[in-house]
């Protein structure tokens, strides 16, 4: 039988799923974990309020989140909706953005100037990633519209971003780059693969990533760019995100359609 010592003196592991149970009854709180009565709390400050999820520096999955009255009425059951389309259309993309706001992404800005939306379009500041929330993107085709003005330097859209921030890299526009190269970013290679193609400052055009196992393709309105085969860098699973690294991207119908495993 599981008791409260077990579980305070024991580490938590990796890909286990555990139970939580958080009980308010007008000021009184109390938290379960497993069934075991971990802690009581005093709620006499916030008479109601939302629930939320919070991973405090580390990375969690939540299922199956249920909010009952104490009359067993049902008020909250399901995930969050964390993506602006949460069904698919019929070519089987769901949208990442919503053309109003961040929902379902997570900025991070170094300097005074934040992640914002404005003409219906995501603009990011220099020096700061903007990364979807979820982590477990595995084999999808991603497709989006961006653009960067002239002096828009060194953008990209990164895939399988992993917690140490390796991933694959792939540029939307820069004086050195074109649109379309991609580096693999990890302690063992930040090797370019494949050829970008030229596009105008300004000029919006459509970026596809298609990463299928070991496989990753992308393609500049329509034409590839890059068709590469990944061996031995082990980078199979991640965030989806934006990086403005001295100028501001622009990004703008960004969606998904996850893939079947090869």
């Amino acid at each position: 039988q599981t008791n409260t010592k077990d579980i305070k003196d024991k580490p938590l592991q990796a890909n286990v799923w555990y139970l939580v149970k958080m009980s308010v009854r007008g000021d009184k709180g109390e938290c379960y974990f497993d069934g075991v009565k971990i802690f009581d709390f005093k709620a006499d400050k916030h008479a109601a309020g939302a629930v939320g999820l919070s991973p405090l520096g580390s990375r969690y999955r939540f299922k199956n989140i249920r909010v009952t009255a104490p009359d067993g009425t049902v008020l909250l059951e399901g995930m969050p909706d964390l993506a602006a389309g949460a069904a698919p259309a019929a070519d089987g993309f769901v949208s990442l953005f919503n053309g109003k706001d961040l929902t379902g992404w997570l900025p991070a800005t170094m300097g005074p100037v934040k992640w914002r939306v404005e003409n219906d379009a995501i603009v990011g500041p220099g020096n700061s990633y903007l990364s979807s929330a979820r982590s477990d993107y595995k084999n999808f085709h991603l497709r989006l519209e961006a653009r960067c003005t002239a002096a828009a330097d060194s953008s990209s859209v990164w895939v399988r971003v992993s917690p140490a921030q390796e991933g694959y890299e792939i540029w939307v526009n820069s004086l050195l780059k074109t649109a379309g190269d991609l580096y693999v970013r990890n302690k063992k290679s930040s090797i370019p693969k494949g050829s970008g193609a030229k596009v105008p400052p300004g000029q919006w055009f459509t970026m596809e990533v298609i990463a299928v196992g070991e496989r990753i393709t992308v393609k500049v309105n329509g034409k590839t760019t890059t068709d590469f085969t990944d061996v031995g860098s082990g980078l199979r699973s991640g965030r989806i995100a934006i990086r403005g690294l001295s100028g501001a991207p622009e990004v703008r119908k960004i969606e998904i359609k996850e893939l079947p495993a090869p």
